[in-house]
């Protein structure tokens, strides 16, 4: 945490700070006028830098730092940024007096005392924009997470907003070549519209080069994901293998899952090779950290490998009818009912009670009852047997009515029950199929 104060001093406004951390219990004094802390994440990085901004004008200039705190051994190292901040000739007392970091952005708002506002890229420090927003002294900001811009009030009152225009920031930094990767980096990290043209041409330029690499970097990093495409997965399918390197697909996927998660196309092709090499358990991986677009066209990919699998998939693709089909083929009989009434799904009854009917009574043979025994349930299980098989038998004659979802629910409280009697007897080896 930071806590800032100011004071005259010789004639000017000096700043001062208290930077303290919590989790070393240590603090430290700065000289500085505005400050605030930020998040990004660095290029190959796999979790997110901690940074700590502030500025400060001196009787010999102003300038604007940008620092790591609390770094993690994993990521890499950031660089200290100190860049200038201008202040114009006719602001000789002017001194920052607010400032936020945008996170969706990854841009610095510094507010001066004369109301000018300045851009700042938090990477990199460069400075994007400023222009004068307000002719009186702004003496509050608040980040605005409506708009990932802004709030300030003023001394008459008014209350500010500024906020990034997302459809010219990018072709306004474009107009200067020398923020051309400026800008890319801006729009692939806000998914921001302008530089869709260069990011295609530096992907073409990259693959026809045969630096594959980084053309799928190019593509995983493309703004608004306008470059992840079933084409783009086919022009790196068709690509040559190098012997002793993971395929330029797979490098491509990687990619995408340290983004974030996949989407639908991504995953269908993903998950092909993987079930194929009989690696099932990074799929469960994946879908445990939500990395998959899970859909019915998954589901049915899976389901020849792992049925539970498939059901989850199911599930969460809320695709009732084969949520049910896949309870009744795994035996979870008494969460079907439950299940459709929960998502408002009515199944076909006659087809569902052939299916219980159908798994249930495989040919079983049963063997003389022991003399040992007086077995009621053994009995029993015979009695209810001979009731299914009527029942299986007239099933092609039944008309859906009121009266089948009755039938069904008894017909699903028999079968759990005789489920957990088939694994009795079996185990006691009085039944064999």
């Amino acid at each position: 945490m930071v806590v800032v104060g100011i004071t005259q001093q010789q004639g000017r406004v000096v700043g001062a700070m208290q930077l303290y951390s919590r989790d070393r219990g240590i603090s430290q004094a700065i000289e500085g006028h505005a400050a605030a802390f930020g998040t990004l994440r660095l290029e190959g990085a796999p979790a997110d830098t901690k940074v700590f901004t502030f500025s400060v004008r001196t009787a010999t200039g102003a300038k604007l730092h940008i620092v790591e705190v609390d770094h993690q051994a994993s990521n890499p190292v950031f660089a200290k940024k100190a860049v200038d901040v201008y202040f114009p000739a006719e602001a000789v007392n002017d001194f920052p007096v607010a400032m936020q970091v945008s996170q969706k952005y990854s841009i610095i708002y510094l507010v001066t005392k004369y109301g000018f506002i300045h851009l700042y890229d938090l990477e990199t420090g460069a400075c994007i924009f400023m222009n004068r927003i307000s002719s009186e002294t702004i003496f509050i900001t608040a980040p605005d997470s409506e708009s990932a811009g802004i709030l300030g009030v003023n001394r008459k009152g008014q209350v500010l907003s500024v906020a990034v225009d997302e459809t010219t920031i990018i072709p306004y930094l474009l107009q200067n070549p020398a923020n051309s990767s400026l800008a890319v980096k801006l729009a692939s990290r806000a998914g921001l519209p302008g530089a869709d043209n260069l990011y295609a041409q530096q992907f073409d330029q990259l693959l026809n080069s045969g630096n594959y690499a980084e053309a799928a970097k190019i593509a995983a990093n493309s703004p608004r994901g306008f470059l992840r495409t079933p084409q783009t997965i086919e022009r790196f399918k068709a690509l040559p293998a190098v012997q002793g390197q993971l395929s330029v697909i797979l490098q491509y996927f990687g990619m995408l899952l340290d983004k974030g998660s996949l989407n639908k196309h991504e995953t269908l092709e993903l998950v092909r090779p993987v079930l194929a090499q009989n690696r099932k358990h990074l799929l469960e991986k994946w879908m445990k950290e939500n990395k998959l677009d899970c859909s019915e066209e998954l589901g049915d990919i899976v389901r020849p490998h792992d049925l539970n699998l498939a059901l989850s998939i199911y599930l969460r693709a809320n695709v009732p009818a084969k949520v049910v089909a896949a309870f009744a083929e795994t035996g979870q009989f008494e969460k079907i009912l439950p299940y459709a009434t929960q998502v408002g799904y009515t199944p076909d009854y006659v087809v569902l009670l052939q299916n219980i009917v159908s798994l249930l009574f495989l040919p079983i043979h049963f063997p003389p009852r022991p003399a040992s025994h007086t077995h009621q349930s053994y009995r029993a299980f015979a009695n209810l047997s001979h009731r299914f098989a009527s029942i299986r038998r007239r099933l092609p004659n039944l008309r859906l009515s009121l009266q089948i979802p009755r039938v069904v629910h008894w017909s699903i409280s028999i079968a759990s029950w005789m489920s957990s009697s088939l694994k009795e007897w079996f185990n006691q080896q009085q039944l064999s199929c």
